[in-house]
């Protein structure tokens, strides 16, 4: 295209300039929007390491397998029970106790439970939070660990004479 004096015609785009300043403002935006949010009150107000278990009393209805667990707060076996993959596990599977002394179940141990009082293996003293894993993996895959409940915890199998 020319214009009427011979000279070719410009066109004119507008190019608007880069703002930084407007545009900052969206992922600082984002950023805080995408924070994590605060924890979640603890579970329980018993006092132990494992904050964030459900521990449960012996008068509560058991619907699920027990883990019994005799150690004083802040024990080694409370220590490893607070690892969040056990806390986890234990709240979701299982009806876990805390207990600080028992005449049964010597200190520093842990024990499973049939949901009726009934022993699953011995009672253990773990090392690590893997090895609590791993035993309460095996008790969870037992027939024995479901269908079963009681109005409360009580180490009485029935049909066995003999308490575990």
């Amino acid at each position: 295209m020319t214009s009427p004096s011979g000279k070719a015609m410009v066109c004119k785009t507008i190019i608007r300039r880069f703002n930084p300043a407007r545009h900052l403002h969206l992922p600082f935006a984002a950023l805080v929007a995408c924070s994590d949010p605060p924890d979640p009150p603890p579970a329980t107000t018993t006092p132990s390491a494992a904050q964030w278990m459900d521990w449960r009393t012996l008068t509560q209805p058991v619907e699920r397998p027990v883990v019994l667990v005799v150690d004083a707060p802040w024990g080694a076996v409370d220590r490893l029970v607070a690892h969040p993959d056990v806390t986890t596990f234990f709240n979701d599977r299982f009806h876990p106790i805390l207990l600080e002394s028992d005449a049964v179940q010597p200190p520093g141990t842990l024990r499973f439970y049939t949901a009726d009082g009934c022993a699953i293996g011995p009672a253990i003293t773990p090392h690590s939070p893997q090895e609590i894993i791993a035993a309460a993996n095996l008790v969870a895959t037992l027939p024995e660990a479901t269908g079963r409940s009681a109005s409360s915890f009580v180490r009485a199998c029935p049909g066995s004479e003999a308490t575990n």
